[in-house]
């Protein structure tokens, strides 16, 4: 009793700490922007998009009109 209180657990450590954390979320999502206008191919190439959507000829039923 009447030690110092460990964690520091102040609201300005808090928010620091939140801003931190949305720093390095930030700056990954950055990354990764990047990397994915670079190198579009890598991540979805065609045969890849084309196993997704195998049939591109799907016909609608139809109307009477």
């Amino acid at each position: 009793m009447g030690g110092a209180r460990r964690g520091g657990g102040s609201a300005r450590s808090r928010r620091e700490w939140d801003a931190a954390v949305e720093r390095l979320a930030t700056a990954g999502l950055i990354e990764l922007h990047d990397e994915w206008i670079a190198f579009p191919r890598r991540y979805l190439s065609n045969e890849s998009m084309d196993s997704l959507y195998p049939d591109k000829t799907a016909l609608l039923p139809a109307t009477d009109e």
